[in-house]
């Protein structure tokens, strides 16, 4: 029986050689995506504090809107009552 390994011309630790290769660069395929998504966590975390900071600060300035349009109208309201 011919064995098919040495006759194609790769030995039993070339194809285990191969193998873990193959297998090594995988698992660092893996480590560098986890790494990339840990890093996009990150920043997408600063950009949702970021937008937090900016609703607050636009909640804040349209309270002050309406206190000024409410004291406007009282304005007016006694405007119209001296008239």
């Amino acid at each position: 029986m011919i064995n098919m390994s040495s006759a194609i011309g790769v030995s039993a630790d070339g194809t285990l050689n191969l193998v873990l290769v193959i297998i090594l660069a995988t698992l660092i395929a893996i480590v560098w995506a986890m790494r990339y998504l840990v890093v996009m966590q990150r920043s997408m975390t600063r950009i949702e504090k970021h937008i937090e900071k900016l609703i607050l600060r636009t909640i804040k300035e349209e309270e002050e809107i309406l206190k000024e349009v409410e004291s406007e109208k009282k304005e007016l309201k006694e405007l119209e009552k001296k008239i």
